[in-house]
């Protein structure tokens, strides 16, 4: 899974991290064009290398338009689902269970 990461890491934002530890995992509602799709999603703690410039890699998500390098528990970061709630915690499991991935 690690080496999943660090590839999907290189061809979207063009760096591979050096991954951490798995901190959450949840089960995740998402809604687009009328269809939900149910997911499971792996939180790893991860670092990229100070030098790193946030950019676009060789094969960004076709979705994708830019690149940000932030941490989610810093105000004002718009992660959905809302995985700063847990880690803002110490007392939050490992596995978060059903998360709604639309904004509040």
């Amino acid at each position: 899974m690690q080496e999943c990461l660090r590839r999907e890491c290189r061809e979207e934002i063009g760096v591979a991290p050096e991954i951490g530890d798995v901190l959450h995992v949840a089960d995740v509602l998402r809604k687009r064009r009328g269809a939900r799709r149910f997911l499971v999603e792996t939180l790893f703690a991860c670092a990229v290398p100070e030098s790193y410039a946030p950019r676009m890699g060789s094969k960004p998500d076709k979705r994708q338009i830019a690149t940000e390098w932030v941490d989610p528990t810093e105000a004002g970061a718009a992660f959905f689902p809302r995985y700063d709630l847990a880690l803002s915690r110490a007392d939050a499991p490992v596995y978060l269970g059903r998360l709604n991935c639309a904004p509040a």
